[in-house]
């Protein structure tokens, strides 16, 4: 169909922000040594553009209830300067450095990220860094960051006073660090404004020892 590609290849992200393109179909594979995929293009709020895991099933389990080889797996996101796009049940991470997976840069609004998998990774800006107003973090399980000696390496962080963001029905465990931290103390009476963290399940069964959580 106009406007959709099939991803089954590494060399078919070379094509992501292709004005022509607004839905990428991805097929099951590893396609971590693109590295970072970096999202500059837009959308707009009734024609977004959709990333989206694709097997040709109506419906399809998330990434976490999949074998490890029968998901879509990527390095990175980052959203730079990009808006409107819908991120749908990609794994992301695979890493042992100290780095967030999902990054929404100053400038990067209305996007969503839909029951994906983020795993390993971390750091003080979060496996999943927010920096951009109205983004969304929803359905998805983060888990196992990273673990450095003297490190916070945090699941989410939302920084740079970013505004009306919504972390809702997650599944978020064992971050070597927070789970969810908003700025640093002292906040500014105005930042984050409008910001909803709701339904998270938020626990630690490995590596929550003293200073962590």
């Amino acid at each position: 169909p106009k406007g959709v590609l099939h991803i089954r290849s590494d060399a078919d992200w070379a094509q992501i922000n292709d004005p022509q393109l607004t839905t990428f179909c991805v097929h099951a594979g590893d396609y971590t040594a693109v590295g970072s995929l970096r999202l500059t293009a837009s959308g707009d709020a009734s024609t977004p553009r959709v990333i989206r895991f694709y097997d040709g099933k109506a419906s399809s389990p998330a990434p976490w209830r999949r074998a490890v080889g029968d998901r879509a797996l990527v390095a990175r996101l980052e959203f730079d300067g990009a808006s409107h796009w819908i991120v749908e049940r990609l794994a992301i991470g695979k890493t042992t450095q100290r780095t967030n997976l999902v990054r929404f840069a100053a400038g990067a609004t209305f996007n969503v990220v839909h029951r994906c998998l983020i795993e390993t990774g971390g750091g003080g800006g979060g496996q999943i860094s927010i920096g951009g107003d109205d983004n969304v973090v929803q359905f998805s399980v983060l888990r196992e960051t990273i673990v450095s000696p003297g490190d916070d390496n945090h699941c989410i962080k939302i920084s740079g006073g970013a505004k009306r963001c919504r972390i809702v029905q997650n599944e978020i465990y064992d971050c070597a660090g927070d789970g969810i931290q908003v700025g640093s103390a002292p906040l500014p009476a105005a930042s984050y404004e409008g910001t909803v963290i709701a339904g998270n399940d938020i626990y630690c069964d490995k590596h929550c020892g003293k200073g962590e959580n």
